[in-house]
């Protein structure tokens, strides 16, 4: 199994969902949804069940149906490496392919329910069905998780730039920070007290950072200013010496704000020493 799918991964998409079953306002809408179709008994429900039975009979439909179609996207968004829900292809893709898995199970639950043979016919019927609802679940995750973005992004009040990164970190790890990098589904987070592996993507790493004196420096690399002893230039590459005597590479998307960036800095310290 571990061949097959790569445990960050997972990892990744339980997060993602996590996130998503724990916002108050999805459980409102659930809430709403199987009370309407409680109500007003679609697919012949409302002539087959009595109400205790048919609320129910579409609270179970419901659960098993949204838990499916988030579980499929979140795991699509991970496996592209974008935050699930932020590319709206991931969620169109994830629920087609969720439509499958929901079109059985809710054919399962309807045979079992109705006491009605289980047919090649009706499972494909219920596919095809599970498709837009599905669609329309996605689509009503990827408001939720938006509206909820800015409210995951924003550090607490009064907290200083980079301290909820740090957060993450062991205490005995957490310092000044010097560097990140990128390591497969983990980001590498480097301080003056040594360093430690993160399961992050490295742009909610960035977002965590806003305000920090520093700078990307390549796609799979940030620097902070304080921590950079001088850039270098080796076979036609760019260089970052770091205090610790690593060298990042500066790629050529950011070879010009990181030299002017570095340039400003050198200018404020001058300025500074001939003001004292």
């Amino acid at each position: 199994m571990d061949s097959f799918v790569k445990q960050p991964t997972l990892q990744f998409a339980l997060r993602e969902l996590t996130s998503i079953i724990r916002r108050p306002r999805l459980w409102i809408v659930f809430a709403i949804v199987c009370a309407i179709f409680a109500l007003t008994g679609p697919f012949g429900t409302f002539e087959s069940l009595k109400f205790p039975a048919r609320l129910g009979y579409w609270v179970i439909v419901q659960i098993l149906t949204w838990g499916i179609a988030l579980a499929v996207i979140s795991f699509c968004g991970a496996v592209r490496q974008k935050p699930a829900f932020s590319d709206m292809a991931t969620v169109l893709v994830g629920a087609l392919f969720a439509a499958v898995p929901i079109g059985l199970v809710v054919e399962l639950v309807g045979a079992q329910v109705f006491a009605r043979p289980l047919t090649l016919a009706g499972t494909v019927w219920q596919i095809a069905l599970s498709a837009p609802i599905s669609v329309l679940l996605g689509l009503l995750a990827t408001l939720f998780l938006q509206e909820a973005a800015p409210e995951l992004a924003a550090p607490a009040r009064g907290a200083k730039p980079g301290e909820k990164l740090l957060r993450r970190l062991p205490a005995e790890k957490r310092g000044t920070l010097l560097y990140l990098s990128m390591q497969d589904h983990y980001v590498e987070v480097v301080t003056i007290k040594g360093a430690a592996l993160i399961l992050l993507r490295f742009q909610e790493a960035l977002d965590e950072l806003k305000g920090y004196e520093g700078l990307q420096i390549h796609r799979s690399h940030w620097a902070a200013f304080d921590a950079v002893e001088e850039l270098q230039r080796e076979g036609g590459k760019l260089l970052l010496k770091m205090r610790d005597g690593t060298s990042l590479p500066v790629s050529r998307s950011f070879a010009k704000p990181v030299r002017e960036a570095l340039e400003a800095r050198v200018a404020d310290r001058r300025l500074s020493g001939e003001t004292h």
